[in-house]
């Protein structure tokens, strides 16, 4: 069957002048040829994007469009297990972040995390349900108070922060006004006695 099929897109191959010429030359069926540029395509095309491109790809496109689906579905159990997924996907992005500087020598490290995420969120596997139950929630269980804590702190610097240029903004913006008013009545004031002066 597969050798009928290749029988018959090389006779259909060989009506093209190039693949013709190219049999007759070196000997290579056209449809050899064909493939071969296909696959070198297809490899060229994998190392441009590379893994890492691949790897994001993989764990964001489809798990982000399923996402989509749970909300318009109005689909509660759906919208937790994907949160549950985005959940589990930043603190994986993070650790990423800091374990590919240590473990990026490592031999098929960025596969095996392309295999990983594809555990993570397949539907047969739900590994980030693992990842979440056994990893991140007790993690952050542990450490809710501290983790309210910073967060207290963070919303209290923010909002020292805007009250700060809330009264730099009150304060500077008649300051301002009043320069560029003065400034104007200065110009126009010279203008005026320029114009006032005889002319020579």
């Amino acid at each position: 069957m597969v050798v009928d099929g290749l029988t018959r897109a090389n006779r259909h191959l060989m009506a093209s002048p190039l693949l013709s010429t190219l049999y007759r030359l070196v000997g290579i069926p056209p449809v050899f040829v064909v493939l071969s540029a296909v696959a070198a395509l297809v490899i060229v095309s994998i190392v441009l994007c590379s893994v890492q491109s691949i790897t994001l790809f993989i764990a964001f496109a489809y798990p982000a469009l399923e996402s989509c689906r749970s909300v318009r579905a109005e689909d509660e159990a759906a919208q937790a297990f994907w949160l549950e997924y985005w959940i589990v996907y930043s603190t994986l992005y993070i650790t990423y972040r800091i374990a590919d500087v240590v473990l990026f020598w490592v031999p098929y490290y960025r596969q095996w995390k392309v295999v990983f995420l594809l555990w993570c969120f397949l539907p047969p596997f739900q590994g980030f349900t693992v990842v979440y139950r056994w990893v991140v929630r007790p993690i952050l269980t542990m450490h809710r108070h501290h983790i309210d804590n910073s967060l207290r702190k963070v919303q209290s610097h923010v909002d020292g922060a805007q009250k700060t240029l809330s009264r730099a903004s009150t304060s500077l913006v008649p300051a301002i006004a009043t320069s560029l008013t003065s400034m104007a009545t200065q110009a126009l004031t010279r203008i005026e006695e320029r114009q006032s002066r005889p002319q020579q």
